[in-house]
């Protein structure tokens, strides 16, 4: 989705949600807020992703969207991306 948002030139894009916390087991030893989520392939685990790479390819991501002219903003309470700037979702809703 961000990519298509990228593509419409749609700014303020703000990130919801996006911790990168990765954990083998999430809150109440679940690896996703729904109890219906299930894997579909248990050899590749999405925690198994460093969170190195992951803020690498933010960093790519970022330099794309500055590149665009996008701004972006995180609204994700706590967390470790911190290439965006923060903001409170109850601020700009």
């Amino acid at each position: 989705m961000l990519q298509q948002a990228a593509i419409e030139r749609r700014s303020p894009i703000v990130l919801v949600g996006m911790d990168l916390n990765f954990q083998e087991l999430g809150v109440h030893g679940r690896v996703h807020f729904s109890d219906e989520y299930e894997l579909c392939d248990r050899s590749a685990l999405w925690w198994e992703v460093e969170e190195e790479t992951h803020q690498a390819l933010w960093a790519e991501a970022k330099r794309n969207f500055d590149r665009l002219g996008i701004e972006v903003f995180n609204a994700t309470p706590g967390g470790s991306l911190d290439l965006f700037p923060r903001v409170r979702l109850e601020d700009i809703t």
